[in-house]
């Protein structure tokens, strides 16, 4: 049961630890193309998205929105702050329903 438990603990480091990666690439880029104009916009989206891993639609516009819908909000992306944080709380809901089980069956 404590190895479980040190297990999910484990992933949910790692999980979180990596949504915050993101999120501090997300913040970084996004207040580096909003404060200085010499910055262009579609190529650095580009290039984020590139180097994160995301093949957004070909026909895509490359904007901060865009950035930010793939890298922030998309769960569906394993990438995404959001999906992150959606393992960081599934690793943690595994050892509760694990321990239940067992508790019933006693």
């Amino acid at each position: 049961m404590l190895s479980r438990i040190a297990e999910s603990m484990f992933w949910i480091g790692r999980y979180v630890e990596r949504a915050e990666d993101t999120a501090r690439i997300l913040e970084v880029q996004t207040q580096l193309i909003l404060e200085d104009g010499s910055v262009e916009e579609e190529s650095t989206c580009r290039k984020l998205l590139s180097i994160m891993g995301v093949e957004p639609p070909e026909d895509a516009t490359y904007d901060v929105a865009l950035v930010m819908e793939h890298l922030a909000y998309d769960v569906s992306s394993p990438t995404s702050v959001a999906a992150a944080l959606g393992a960081a709380r599934e690793s943690a809901r595994r050892p509760a329903r694990r321990s239940r089980c067992r508790c019933g069956r006693r």
